[in-house]
């Protein structure tokens, strides 16, 4: 890990103290994660491995929620209709092996 000239003395031991110390591990921890989500914000756009800023996408919670419960719904009523579909061709084999 990669510290600021600031924390570190001249003879390269750490100048931490107590609490200064979770202080600097939940700063570095929150620009690593940062650096991440860029990272994978890239990625996504098809620019890897890249750090270049990403323009902030919206991220609505509730939009998200509606479309979960949509496909969830979707895929209820699909999964209904193939089993009577399949329910169908059970006793259509079920009746053709009783008359043979």
């Amino acid at each position: 890990m990669n510290l600021a000239p600031a924390y570190v003395t001249p003879e390269g031991e750490k100048l931490l103290r107590g609490d200064t110390r979770r202080q600097l591990m939940a700063i570095v921890t929150s620009r690593q994660l940062q650096r991440a989500l860029i990272l994978a914000e890239n990625a996504a756009r098809g620019k890897f491995p890249s750090f270049d800023a990403v323009a902030p996408v919206d991220f609505n919670v509730m939009e998200l929620r509606s479309s979960i419960i949509l496909h969830r719904d979707w895929m209820k009523a699909e999964l209904a209709r193939l089993k009577a579909i399949l329910a169908k061709q059970n006793n259509k084999q079920s009746v053709s092996q009783r008359d043979t």
